[in-house]
């Protein structure tokens, strides 16, 4: 008999402690799946927010090497930062408590304020290091919200590449973008400016290559890059450039925006299945 109420008492205990794992459990999973909403949600306003920015260091550029009939497009995306940065605020509530997103609006602030008393370098500089501190928040929120590890929706692949790789290549353009337009409208490049810009060159094409061999139907985005990069080798990269500022522009800026719609679309895709 008492062997009897032993075992029953045991089954109980372990029944009991089966449903406890179940709940913790089901409540874990949840949780997780309401981060992963916040997270991509979070993220998609932020690549949003990096991509005005990158806008507005590459105008800035142009302007202060003296092209002046860049200064409505200017004026145009500051509002639009500000804009992005109150949006990303009202979706993602947790940013105002942030260090990280406080020093951002900082530094967004500082630029805006200082502008006029900027040189070329100096604005260059520290939009590049706003946009460093960009994409650290970003990082950090897809592996605070368990984006990290995440599949994708159609292919089923490792999304991992979004949160790093792509949003790099995306700014080193960026970055070879701004000193470009700055040479385009000087229509002089010195030997110092083509030692940089090859340089950075480089990193685009090495940093390309690793990210088109794990993006999913890559073609668009790899013929973006590629007319890009040889726009630089061959009508940047010369004594005398022989490409008009807003062309080039717009021809970096292709290659810049086909990352970010591959982005932008697998975001909707992540967002859609993790609201289902």
């Amino acid at each position: 008999m008492l062997d009897q109420t032993l075992l029953v008492f045991g089954l109980l205990l372990s029944v009991a402690l089966l449903g406890v794992v179940g709940l913790f459990t089901v409540r874990h999973f949840r949780r997780k799946k309401s981060l992963r909403r916040t997270g991509l949600s979070a993220v998609r306003g932020l690549q949003q927010l990096l991509t005005l920015i990158q806008q507005h260091r590459g105008l800035s550029n142009a302007i202060l090497h003296g092209d002046h009939s860049l200064q409505t497009a200017i004026v145009a995306v500051r509002p639009k930062v500000l804009t992005q940065i109150e949006h990303c605020e009202a979706t993602s509530v947790w940013l105002k408590d942030d260090n990280q997103w406080r020093e951002i609006t900082l530094a967004w602030a500082k630029i805006t304020a200082d502008f006029s008393t900027f040189t070329s370098e100096t604005s260059f500089q520290r939009h590049c290091d706003l946009i460093a501190m960009v994409l650290n928040i970003i990082v950090t929120t897809a592996q605070r919200t368990y984006l990290v590890g995440m599949r994708g929706v159609r292919q089923k692949n490792d999304l991992a590449y979004l949160w790093q790789d792509l949003l790099v290549v995306a700014e080193k353009i960026g970055q070879v973008r701004a000193l470009g337009i700055g040479i385009a409208v000087d229509g002089y490049c010195s030997p110092d400016r083509n030692e940089r810009l090859q340089f950075l060159l480089a990193e685009v094409i090495n940093a390309s290559e690793q990210l088109l061999c794990v993006i999913p139907n890559p073609e668009v985005i790899a013929a973006n890059i590629a007319r890009f990069v040889a726009t630089v080798e061959e009508r940047i990269l010369l004594a005398r450039p022989t490409i008009s500022a807003l062309d080039y522009f717009q021809i970096a800026s292709d290659a810049i925006d086909s990352l970010y719609e591959h982005y932008q679309s697998e975001m909707r895709l992540l967002m859609a299945a993790a609201f289902r």
